[in-house]
């Protein structure tokens, strides 16, 4: 169902810029003869982008959890008492948002099996490397990476002034009288090299375009033609002669600008300022129905030179340093993830570099505790190696943090510490791990079976204990005391 949907027929067509007045006519050349088209759906697209738009209101985002969040967190004393051996009763069960499909990888080729010895033949003449791709090759700074792309030349000169809905069918002519496969073969190639999923994909697309055309329209365009020869369901869409990239993911998105079509959610990309409506087209492109997957199963591959920071905490009278490596390039790429579920941020695996660096020395220091000691060591590491703040007085908006995020910002508040630590615990000890969503905090419980004592939860026959890593200083077991009389929602991390 289509939320204030306005009807507007644009039947007008905005005046190009003098400067524009030649592509638009070599673009015209372009439409006249549709033999021109590389495909035929490019024709029939072409004849939707010049008939049929409509204006269509834009809603600023949801937030998905609008209570305030503690501006300071208490401290438990250094050596707490153990809490008495209390239940919390959860709220029920909500349900479980789907885990997004894994992105396809290559299949690994399999080892061949081993031949006979046999009597040395002479060296066959080499055979002939394969041809380039035609056309200009371009370089793509991307996570890190240099990369080199070969695009037709052409492509150089695509343009898009002031958008509206003749500018954007004629840049369509335009770009569909060129061949896209090859260049969308090379973008996939990279993708499966790279570990890139959804969101990360449409960023690669997006590099390439800008160093085509540098910023503004075209480079907008650009994404927008790659990413439907990709097969990827986006659109674009204009306001003030401004155009705007709009895609459609797999997961919820939250503080995202948005609107309905037919019944399919479509996110800005790259709102800036305040969206009130976009005009954009109905139609669908052929083949292009797969939507962006936003949530990260594995980092991508990042490049370029990393930096190590120093994590410190003590526990039980003893000091304890972590020297962690973080890649800029991949903490520029977290910093543009749109804000999913909190789920999702749980089921996400740190890059394997942050992995070692803290699993190793982990393991090590827990080695030869009991159960309740190992578990309130890496609580303690959690709690106190990082300043506490919460993402408004950060980052002046919520923002959840990746793993590679929280041990390399400044400060992090509870559901960073939370994501951290439960990854932390199912790495080093093994355990499972629910997440405890309160209005306006999250913790974790762990299943230890009987060997815990304190405040805990029962979930589908599990007694889990709670392990809150922003409350200082507190063991397991221990509850902050603002929300000792809350019931919070669980949800379970494990499978089934």
């Amino acid at each position: 169902m289509r939320k204030g949907v306005l009807v507007l027929l644009v039947v007008g067509v905005v005046p190009a810029a003098a400067a524009q007045e030649g592509f638009r006519e070599w673009a015209q050349s372009q439409r006249q003869e549709f033999q021109e088209f590389r495909e035929q759906r490019d024709k029939e697209f072409h004849k939707f982008l010049k008939a049929q738009w409509q204006a269509f209101r834009v809603y600023q985002g949801e937030a998905e959890d609008t209570a305030p969040k503690p501006r300071t967190v208490p401290k438990a004393p250094p050596e707490p008492a153990p809490e008495p051996d209390v239940a919390v009763q959860p709220q029920a069960e909500p349900e479980p948002e789907p885990e997004p499909r894994p992105e396809p990888g290559p299949e690994p080729a399999p080892e061949p099996a081993p031949e006979p010895r046999a009597e040395p033949k002479p060296s066959p003449a080499p055979e002939p490397a394969p041809a380039r791709p035609a056309g200009e090759q371009v370089t793509v700074a991307f996570l890190g990476h240099d990369l080199t792309v070969r695009v037709p030349a052409a492509w150089r000169d695509l343009d898009l002034g002031r958008a509206n809905q003749q500018a954007v069918a004629d840049f369509w002519a335009a770009f569909a009288s060129e061949p896209a496969d090859p260049v969308v073969s090379q973008l996939q190639a990279i993708r499966d090299r790279l570990r890139l999923n959804g969101w990360s994909y449409l960023r690669l697309n997006h590099a390439l375009a800008q160093a085509l055309q540098g910023e503004g329209n075209a480079a907008v365009a650009t994404t927008w033609a790659l990413l439907l020869k990709s097969g990827l369901d986006a659109r674009v869409g204009y306001q003030s002669g401004d155009l705007f990239l709009l895609y459609r993911p797999r997961e919820k998105l939250y503080d995202t600008p948005y609107f309905d079509l037919d019944g399919k959610r479509y996110y800005v990309y790259q709102p800036g300022d305040r969206v009130p409506r976009l005009v954009t087209y109905e139609a669908d492109y052929q083949g292009a129905d797969e939507r962006l997957a936003i949530a990260l199963s594995r980092p991508p591959k990042a490049g370029g030179a990393s930096r190590t920071k120093t994590l410190r905490f003590r526990y039980q009278g003893q000091s304890y340093r972590v020297e962690v490596p973080v890649s800029p390039a991949l903490l520029e790429h977290l910093s543009t993830v749109p804000q999913m579920g909190l789920p999702a941020y749980f089921r996400t695996q740190p890059s394997p570099g942050l992995a070692e660096a803290l699993v190793t020395p982990m393991k090590a220091a827990t080695e030869g505790l009991s159960r309740q000691q190992q578990v309130n060591l890496l609580l303690r590491f959690v709690q106190t190696a990082f300043e506490y703040q919460t993402d408004q007085e950060q980052f002046g908006r919520e923002d959840y943090l990746f793993p590679e995020e929280t041990v390399f910002y400044p400060a992090s508040d509870c559901e960073d510490r939370s994501v951290l630590f439960a990854w932390l615990v199912r790495r080093v000890l093994g355990l499972e791990v629910a997440v405890l969503d309160y209005p306006g905090h999250v913790a974790t419980a762990l299943d230890v079976g009987n060997n815990g004592k304190g405040v805990h939860v029962t979930v589908s026959g599990r007694r889990l204990l709670v392990a809150d890593p922003t409350y200082i200083n507190a063991n397991a077991g221990m509850v902050m005391p603002d929300f000792r009389d809350k019931r919070p929602k669980v949800v379970p991390l494990w499978e089934g």
